[in-house]
């Protein structure tokens, strides 16, 4: 019996099984140590399971209490949204997470929305030290719909999730006491033009200023003057000219202090802009009748003329369809002008006139973006003007756009409302995503799994029978 515990027979067995059992100590050990860590990967290519560089940036810099109640019925839950939720916990201190259903917790709920239905996986949103300054965001404000025409009746169908701007926007409204009045003028063909058909702001122009703390309203020049209250008065795509009360109500807004913002729009029907023009002279810049156009085409985008081109940043950025502006050389002492965007310098203006005798203007640059500010009595006053009102169309500021037309809208509304901070949130589109690998990651896959594996094991392998014939 001894001599068979001796044998080399033996020997290799135990051996076998002691190793066999080391390693299924350790992958058992490995296992206990993974579980155990929470940390998850993202591996969507839009990063749907994650937040944005721009919102953790901000949520490092919340310093407010903030009490979030994920609403929704038990086992309702949507998995997106809570892990956005719980995200937002984890990234900062200042946020306390905690669920509420509202069939278990009905008073509780409705006292924060008691005008309406309440949605599972709505969020609410309050000030832990002032709990009078909440925010409800409803489940349904949270999905982006697009009506689909493609079969025999419209339909609404989901395209995308906002929840994490509208999760932002609403920690600046409970949080946030430095936010800025912005008024947009109507009452000249705006809704035409840069607003929808119902007067307001499209959603991807909307979004961009509320999160970087402007408040919208909405003024017909007309009829009101320009608020006391107005930290930004914006001139949008103005289809016909100002009056001259209005044109004098700016003056005196602007000898005041106060900032001024205006998209133009080119004078299609001929009906020209006198007043308009006026106010740009006024601050020392000249309005050229006609269609902006390139002869540059490093300058254009593809092979349209009319759609410009500009550096900034490092990339592009688009300016279709736009004014020819130039800046007046003769400038009193209290007003400087500077083109912070210009074409090259074989640009032109097209006359809209079919008549024979419109000409073009001479060649030249011509500025895009033209900064003026002046500072009288004591009061600094800054007018931007964009050569084009489809500047804020989703062709030069949709999310999907390699432009860098969001970034210097962001850096011009910094400027106005004196934030540091700039934030802009991508939609997370609704599409299932199947786990692709490039090339490379495919060749080093290959490597790893039928080339190091199988090695190590086999170099194991040779190291165990060379130890044991020693």
């Amino acid at each position: 019996m001894k001599g068979n515990f001796n044998s080399r027979k033996f020997k290799g067995g135990a051996y076998t099984t002691v190793v066999s059992l080391l390693v299924i100590v350790i992958l058992i050990v490995v296992n206990l140590l993974v579980s155990a860590v929470s940390e998850t990967k993202d591996l969507t290519s839009m990063g749907t399971y994650s937040l944005a560089k721009e919102t953790k940036q901000y949520l490092k810099g919340l310093s407010t209490d903030v009490n979030m109640y994920y609403v929704t019925e038990n086992g309702e839950e949507n998995l997106l949204f809570t892990s956005l939720a719980e995200l937002f916990a984890k990234e900062s201190d200042h946020i306390m997470l905690s669920y509420k259903d509202p069939v278990q917790y009905p008073q509780f709920v409705y006292q924060y929305n008691n005008m309406g239905e309440i949605h599972n996986n709505s969020i609410i949103l309050e000030n832990a030290s002032n709990p009078e300054r909440y925010t409800y965001i409803d489940y349904e404000d949270m999905l982006i719909y697009v009506v689909d025409t493609t079969g025999l009746t419209a339909a609404k169908r989901l395209q995308g999730y906002d929840a994490e701007m509208e999760i932002v926007k609403g920690l600046l409204r409970v949080t946030g006491d430095d936010f800025k009045e912005v008024y947009f003028a109507t009452g000249h063909g705006e809704g035409e033009t840069a607003l929808t058909n119902d007067g307001a702001l499209p959603e991807n122009v909307a979004n961009l200023l509320e999160l970087n703390q402007c408040r919208i309203h909405y003024i017909d020049l007309t009829r009101k003057p320009i608020p006391d209250d107005c930290d930004l008065l914006v001139i949008a795509g103005p289809g016909k000219d100002l009056t001259e009360e209005e044109s004098e109500g700016i003056k005196a807004y602007m000898t005041a202090g106060g900032d001024v913002m205006i998209f133009l729009c080119v004078d299609y029907n001929n009906t020209g802009y006198p007043q308009l023009s006026a106010l740009l002279d006024y601050y020392g810049m000249t309005l050229n009748a006609g269609l902006l156009t390139e002869n540059d085409s490093e300058h254009t985008s593809g092979d349209k003329p009319y759609y410009i081109v500009s550096e900034y940043s490092g990339g592009n950025v688009l300016w279709p369809l736009g004014c020819g502006i130039t800046v007046k050389k003769d400038l009193r002492d209290t007003l400087k002008v500077t083109p912070r965007a210009e074409t090259s310098g074989t640009a032109f203006v097209q006359p809209m006139e079919q008549n024979s005798s419109a000409q073009k203007s001479d060649e030249g640059k011509f500025s895009l973006l033209t900064y003026a500010e002046e500072t009288y009595q004591g009061n600094t006053s800054r007018m931007y003007v964009f050569n084009t009102y489809f500047y804020l169309s989703d062709n030069c500021l949709g999310e999907s756009r390699p432009l860098k037309n969001r970034e210097l809208l962001l850096n011009v509304l910094s400027e106005v409302t004196g934030s540091e901070r700039e934030i802009s949130i991508p939609v997370k589109q609704n599409r299932e995503e199947a786990l692709s690998l490039t090339g490379k990651q495919k060749n080093r896959l290959a490597i790893i799994s039928i080339g190091c594996i199988p090695g190590a094991f086999l170099l194991f392998g040779v190291f165990a029978v060379l130890r044991r014939r020693r």
